[in-house]
């Protein structure tokens, strides 16, 4: 290597600038090659586990994977020192469109009903692999957003939540910069040794947001 190289020029040998670089080089294509195999391993790993999962565990009358499924992934991350990282805390405030562009028929039966069971499904499975995150809510409707849950970590009460503020049905049109700004003042509360993340649900392609906005 390189530096057996420079150890012999320092016994008297003479070692060429063009030695050396070539030495660099095959070190670098040496080390490339050991992470394009590593990732390949990696690659297969997690196909080979996704096809043997999805196998296990298809089912044509559900669109979400089940409650006790996403348990079981969870418990076996867990034991396997899979990719759930141990003691990180999640603060997430999650956005719901529920504007007029819920409307649309294009999921059955239309967004919005979609979207509040995808939500309700997604906070079981979040909470499966993220014991101690909070989740917070928020509906973007009218024009503004409306906050519907604080950051919590039941999955039931914000379901529940959910489902009372989806009652009066979607209207108006989507804010997205009230949406982020009630975000930051939930996450601005949030303790510091934990993530601050937000997540959109969206059903509109635009945006409309007030002249004054600072976002």
């Amino acid at each position: 290597g390189p530096r057996s190289r420079m150890q012999g020029a320092s016994r008297g040998g003479a070692v060429g600038v063009e030695d050396v670089a070539d030495a660099d080089d095959s070190g670098s294509k040496h080390l490339r090659s050991l992470q394009q195999l590593r990732f390949s391993q990696r690659w297969q790993a997690l196909y080979d586990g996704g096809a043997a999962e999805a196998a296990e565990e298809a089912d044509a009358t559900r669109a979400f994977p089940s409650k006790g499924a996403c348990a079981a992934r969870a418990a076996q991350r867990q034991e396997e020192g899979g990719l759930a990282r141990r003691g990180m805390v999640r603060h997430v405030y999650l956005l719901v469109d529920m504007t007029d562009g819920a409307r649309q028929p294009d999921y059955k039966p239309r967004r919005f009903e979609f979207a509040v069971e995808a939500v309700r499904h997604h906070l079981d499975y979040f909470f499966c692999g993220n014991p101690l995150a909070e989740v917070g809510l928020g509906v973007l409707r009218a024009g503004t957003c409306e906050a519907v849950a604080p950051l919590s970590s039941s999955s039931q009460e914000l379901a529940a939540q959910l489902v009372a503020a989806g009652s009066s049905g979607p209207r108006g049109r989507m804010s997205l910069a009230s949406g982020l700004q009630r975000a930051a003042r939930v996450l601005e509360g949030a303790p510091p040794y934990g993530t601050r993340e937000v997540l959109l649900l969206f059903a509109s392609l635009s945006s409309s947001d007030p002249a004054d906005s600072p976002i």
